[in-house]
């Protein structure tokens, strides 16, 4: 009998710590209307209301999160609906340099992955003499004269808006594809390629305008720095490749150098990356 007394005694001190070990499992097995219907006790003995308003449903949470998501999506998407349209037409394809037009004709003839046959294809572009290139960069002229042409007729049937508008979207284009090309390298900030051939022409006839002899510019009446650079890129296209080779050789000490300056600066970054 004593036994039995001790034994009732020791289960009912245990109760309580019982019911806080069991009931969150007991909990867990419920569903979450079970557990909002059960009432709680406050300090003075009385019940309270339900605790429906303690539970939070975490499928709710998250489809409130999918709607805010879709909601930033439909936003998005609406600012990008509200471009301006396009005022021009679709304009006619651009000049095509002779390395470019010996890389498309070549290219085909080659097999293997793309990078393979591009280093095949510059390799033997670099092999080529000055009377071969030549013979490419008179192809290459005869297409863009044609291209010229196309592109006057296409902008004569613009309106000034027309134009102006496709003039500020290419210049964007190129901007765009600049910063990510310099994204993509880590060498934002740095100069990414050398400068081009005509703009050594340029400073040539800026130090010196009495060596070259400009062709005459139509209309007479243009703006005098714009008739002056029209000239001197008339003045350029009608060069053959053995009067341009002096600044395509200063075209092409000035891109060794940048690329020099970015592989430093490349190669300075991983090994910060790697001491860090």
């Amino acid at each position: 009998m004593a036994i039995l007394l001790r034994t009732r005694a020791a289960s009912a001190f245990l109760l309580p710590f019982r019911r806080q070990l069991y009931f969150p499992v007991a909990a867990r097995a419920l569903s979450t209307s079970k557990i909002a219907s059960f009432p709680l006790k406050k300090a003075d003995g009385s019940e309270s209301s339900t605790a429906t308003t303690s539970v939070k449903n975490p499928r709710k949470s998250t489809s409130k999160a999918s709607k805010a998501s879709g909601a930033k999506d439909t936003d998005s998407k609406k600012k990008k609906a509200k471009k301006e349209p396009k005022l021009y037409s679709k304009p006619p394809k651009g000049r095509i340099a002779a390395n470019v037009l010996f890389a498309t004709e070549k290219l085909p003839l080659f097999q293997g992955p793309v990078t393979e046959r591009m280093k095949a294809v510059t390799a033997q572009w670099k092999s080529l003499s000055a009377d071969e290139k030549q013979v490419w960069a008179t192809r290459a002229e005869e297409i863009n004269t044609k291209r010229r042409e196309e592109l006057e007729a296409w902008e004569a049937q613009q309106s000034p808006e027309a134009l102006q508008q496709y003039r500020k979207d290419k210049r964007q284009r190129y901007r765009l594809r600049a910063t990510q090309r310099a994204e993509a390298l880590g060498t934002t900030g740095l100069k990414q390629r050398g400068t081009r051939p005509f703009f050594f022409l340029i400073q040539a006839y800026k130090m010196n305008p009495e060596r070259f002899e400009l062709p005459v510019v139509e209309p007479a009446n243009k703006n005098p720095a714009v008739a002056t650079a029209m000239a001197l890129g008339q003045l350029w296209r009608s060069m053959t490749l053995g009067e341009k080779a002096p600044y395509i050789a200063q075209a092409e000490e000035d891109d060794r150098k940048v690329k020099q300056e970015l592989a430093k600066h490349l190669a300075e970054k991983v090994l910060q990356s790697r001491t860090a």
